[in-house]
């Protein structure tokens, strides 16, 4: 009827009398496309619209309607998963909403919008602003459009952790609609009900909850109709209650997304994923389920590679974590180690390494770019094509078609490479499923090639890593010595990372999953032996970030020669030890009051303390941030010592960055810095020794862990933190008493 009713109004002639009912005409039979998922078709309607809009820009009331029009255009773009045009249409919109005036409800509109992005883009905070801004301007004119910004609110606060208050606004709309026996809205709450009742852990409520949305979405092929039956088939799966039930709910999930007059990548690639948390009851072949985690591997992919926004790209990677982490559960249980590693090392610092390939440069965050990858649209096809052959699999128990060949998305350094970083090279994943906590820990060494180990968490050891996943602070006391070697032999398990002894350690360059980046690793124990005690470790945000930062190193012109520099804080304790290691320095000693004066030197040195992990962090007395070190050129070793300054944000959704990242970014070759909340007393213990090594020509990793076992010995009283927070990033350089040079 609604498809009728704007085609009779587009037979009249267009002029200044009917453009607006044109205008409006074409946006609306592009909603219609929208439910319908005829996209194509979509954009063909905002497009003869905005050019209505154009044809008569002299009438004021087609302001209106273009800002709509662009509304209804992003909304088409969110839906098919370009996020990129769907954020830059909506920015459109609002620039021409503020320059030409418009009414409050066309305002109400662009702040909808925005929130809607917002919370697809895993942006829980901006998002509620958006939503409460938009709810201010439709109050009093439009009772519809506040009651779904309120809806819209549960997700927002569920997403801030305001798990409380969520449930008391969806609780309080459940009543509502009920009385007003409104079911679309009802239908939308007990959705939104349910995601918090997941997140408070709360699993048959949320089955109750599910169960009576059932009427409203089980015989449909809506977008909440998918999302309702993916949401059981997960209760389901994490209540081991009915695997075969799960299955189907997949399968209606999959059969829709994956048609191809809908073609839902972000649905297709979610359920696949969830597929592979199905358990050995459901008849699957194991060439499909091998074949669906990559098809989700390859989608997961795709979406990172065509965001060229980094604040969208890092804010859909939490969703594409859990993607990556199904993947490497399934590869390591059947232990193709290659495949682990290649999993866990795609996406891991993408935005990093190509500013560190020279193909953006940095700036500041918010103005950064990155180069999307080239879209190809067969791994679109190959991975709807899966998704078809899953769902008519798990509907009859038989495989529908050959299942295609895929590959894996990514690549892994070759051999070479890999064996001039170090000894063992170490790729640490850890994730959760039904069971608990799981570590996959993967390595590499010139004897083994890949291998791959996957371990279940204790209960002490989980507890530990919930709360590093949460972002709090990783006690520094209060740790039991057994938790300590628990988590030791939890995250590194192979006998190669151990097999060094004290006189002669193996170099070992562990890439960290997110949530380890504070953990001092040298102070790791397996059989009463500290790591420190037979490795000497470096830490990288990635494999290829080790890569690219050792060409850097080797093809970099000579540096010219200098003194070490520093800006020190006298308040700090400890302070006299710094100063009077960096007067030992070779070439001379100078003290800066800020980076503005850096000059040439060989070695910067900088004490402080640190506010924060990752990118909003700040060191010193100066407030030295990322940007601030990322935009300078800076000597070819830098010595951070201060709480969090090596430590990237425990969580996913960006980049590993840290003050660390910062140095790197601004051309040193080797960073020193703090993991975590490291002892003042106790650093700078370890500083009072490292500097004289350095200064002397032994390799920075070497010298920091002969600095670090020193003090520990001479100081039983310090703990993990104390002695063993500092880390080295970067390649390994050594001192020919005029500058650094990569150590070979």
């Amino acid at each position: 009827m609604a498809e009728v009713w704007y085609r009779t109004l587009l037979r009249d002639e267009v002029d200044e009398t009917t453009a607006l009912a044109h205008a409006r005409a074409w946006r609306e039979l592009a909603a219609i496309r929208e439910v319908s998922a005829s996209y194509a078709e979509g954009h063909e309607y905002c497009e003869r619209a905005l050019a209505v809009c154009d044809r008569f820009s002299q009438l004021t009331e087609l302001r209106g309607a273009r800002v709509r029009t662009l509304l209804q255009r992003s909304m088409l773009y969110r839906v098919q998963g370009n996020l990129d045009d769907a954020v830059a249409t909506v920015r459109e919109a609002r620039r021409f909403a503020e320059t030409n005036s418009t009414d409050p409800f066309t305002e109400g509109l662009v702040a909808l919008r925005e929130g809607g992005l917002e919370i697809v883009l895993g942006r829980g905070a901006p998002a509620l602003e958006s939503y409460r801004r938009a709810e201010k301007h439709f109050t009093g004119i439009s009772p519809t459009n506040v009651d779904i910004v309120r809806i819209r609110q549960i997700t927002c606060l569920r997403a801030v952790g305001e798990l409380t208050q969520a449930l008391e606004q969806a609780d309080r709309l459940e009543a509502g609609f009920r009385t007003k026996q409104d079911d679309y809205r009802l239908g939308q709450v007990l959705l939104e009900k349910a995601e918090v009742l997941n997140e408070l852990g709360d699993q048959p409520a949320v089955a109750a909850t599910l169960e009576a949305a059932r009427r409203l979405y089980e015989n449909r092929t809506t977008l909440e109709a998918l999302r309702w039956h993916r949401h059981v088939a997960r209760n389901l799966i994490t209540t081991t209650k009915d695997p075969l039930a799960a299955a189907q709910h997949l399968a209606a999930v999959l059969e829709v997304a994956s048609a191809p007059e809908r073609a839902d990548l972000t649905r297709t690639m979610l359920a696949l994923s969830d597929l592979l948390r199905l358990s050995g009851d459901v008849p699957l072949q194991p060439r499909l389920w091998l074949t669906a985690s990559r098809a989700a591997l390859l989608a997961a992919d795709w979406q990172r590679a065509s965001l060229d926004e980094p604040a969208t790209r890092w804010s859909m990677h939490a969703q594409r974590e859990e993607i990556y982490a199904a993947g490497v559960l399934l590869h390591a249980r059947i232990g193709d180690a290659e495949a682990v590693a290649q999993i866990a090392e795609t996406g891991r610092a993408d935005v990093l390494n190509q500013i560190l390939s020279g193909k953006t440069g940095l700036g500041t965050l918010d103005e950064l770019r990155v180069v999307p990858a080239p879209a190809d649209p067969s791994i679109l096809s190959k991975v709807f094509e899966v998704g078809a052959i899953a769902a008519t699999t798990l509907r009859t128990g038989h495989l529908a078609a050959p299942v295609p060949d895929l590959p894996l998305p990514g690549h892994l350094p070759p051999e070479t490479e890999l064996a001039g970083h170090a000894d063992v090279v170490v790729l640490a994943q850890v994730g959760t499923d039904t069971t608990g906590w799981w570590s996959a820990c993967t390595v590499w060494t010139r004897e083994t090639g890949w291998q791959t180990r996957f371990e279940v968490a204790s209960l002490a050891v989980g507890k530990l890593l919930a709360a590093l996943s949460r972002g709090d602070e990783l006690p520094q006391r209060g740790v039991t010595r057994a938790t300590w070697e628990s988590l030791g032999t939890f995250l590194f398990s192979h006998e190669e990372i151990w097999s060094g002894t004290r006189d002669r350690p193996r170099s070992v360059l562990v890439c960290p999953d997110p949530r380890l980046w504070q953990v001092p690793l040298g102070a790791l124990l397996r059989d009463g032996v500290h790591l420190a005690d037979v490795a000497e470790v470096a830490l990288t945000p990635s494999l290829r970030t080790a890569g690219l930062m050792s060409n850097r190193s080797r093809t970099r012109p000579g540096r010219s020669p200098g003194p070490a520099v520093s800006i020190l804080d006298p308040r700090l304790p400890g302070h006299d030890l710094e100063h009077e290691a960096l007067n030992t320095w070779p070439n001379g000693h100078v003290q800066l009051p800020d980076l503005d004066a850096l000059g040439t030197a060989s070695l910067l040195y900088v004490n402080g303390y640190g506010d924060t992990a990752g990118e909003t962090a700040s060191l010193g007395h100066t407030n030295i941030t990322l940007e601030r070190l990322a935009n300078l050129v800076l000597p070819p070793v830098v010595v951070l010592t201060g709480c969090w300054s090596g430590t990237a944000a425990s969580r996913y959704g960006t980049d590993p960055l840290s003050l660390a990242v910062g140095a790197v970014l601004g051309e040193a070759d080797t960073v020193i810095a703090g993991t975590g909340v490291i002892g003042g007393i106790g650093s700078a213990l370890v500083v009072q020794h490292l500097l004289p090594l350095l200064g002397s020509g032994v390799p920075v990793c070497r010298a920091l862990r002969s600095a670090q076992l020193r003090v520990r010995d001479e100081h039983p009283e310090l703990g993990p933190s104390d002695w063993a927070g500092l880390c080295v990033m970067g390649v390994d350089a050594r001192w020919t008493g005029e500058i650094f040079t990569r150590d070979a």
